[in-house]
């Protein structure tokens, strides 16, 4: 595979922005995998120890995990590519370089 086709793929890649995607995939699993976890124990206590700490706890977790997604939408958001410029993020340039002679007498 010569250079060309790799810059290819990796534009490619770039432009389908798996990265991110991913991140955001990850986020979102994380997010579901904590509140499930935070209710489950919450709701395994018994009625009366559910009192001010525990659900205080309670919340205090679920809304810093759901907080923080915010800064990873935005991350997400501004990792993009600015689709007002038309050009391609790769250039070609191309030298046409010309010899000019001079007829002598």
């Amino acid at each position: 595979m010569n250079k060309q086709r790799w810059l290819d793929a990796a534009e490619i890649f770039d432009n389908w922005r798996v990265v991110p995607r991913l991140i955001l995939f990850m986020y979102c699993w994380w997010l579901a995998h904590v509140v499930g976890e935070i209710l489950h124990w919450y709701f395994a206590l018994p009625a009366t120890a559910r009192g001010l700490e525990a659900s205080g706890m309670t919340s205090v977790v679920i809304t810093a995990v759901t907080g923080l997604g915010t800064w990873v939408y935005k991350i997400y958001s501004d990792a993009g590519r600015d689709w007002s410029q038309t050009a391609s993020s790769t250039t070609r340039a191309t030298t046409v370089t010309t010899n000019t002679t001079t007829p002598t007498s």
